[in-house]
């Protein structure tokens, strides 16, 4: 771990969308999202990816795209503490996860997320969850 940093690589993170996205992923274009400098795409530069799209002063909605990642909940943990030590806006961070998603579900609690809510989407029911800075730093 430590080696955590921000990426503008289009090339590798376009590929590893499309690796690790559904196929029925709808808006979300990797070019466009990384091109948008309120964004923040970070990287291991193992191939692993997390996207923190800004939604609003202050929230960013967490998209993470691990391929592979020796421990999820270890580089969530170092993303998100990256997110919060180094972008001052940042003081929310949403989850969109998908209900079956079972291995996801259970790194985002053991991240600190709490889980506010259920929704019907087009890729299917999602939870939805947020964790705040405040909550975060308890734990660091």
């Amino acid at each position: 771990m430590g080696k955590v940093k921000r990426t503008y690589d289009d090339s590798s993170f376009h590929a590893a969308t499309k690796v690790i996205m559904p196929k029925d992923a709808i808006g979300f274009n990797a070019h466009d999202l990384i091109s948008d400098t309120d964004n923040v795409v970070l990287t291991d530069g193992e191939g692993n990816f997390s996207l923190f799209e800004y939604s609003g002063v202050g929230t960013y909605h967490g998209h993470y795209l691990f391929n592979g990642a020796e421990n999820p909940f270890a580089l969530a943990r170092e993303m998100i503490s990256w997110m919060f030590k180094r972008v001052p806006d940042c003081s929310v961070i949403v989850g969109s996860t998908p209900v079956e998603n079972k291995g996801a579900l259970f790194v985002t609690r053991r991240c600190g997320f709490k889980f506010i809510d259920t929704i019907s989407s087009p890729v299917g029911d999602l939870k939805i969850s947020i964790l705040t800075r405040s909550e975060f730093n308890k734990d660091e």
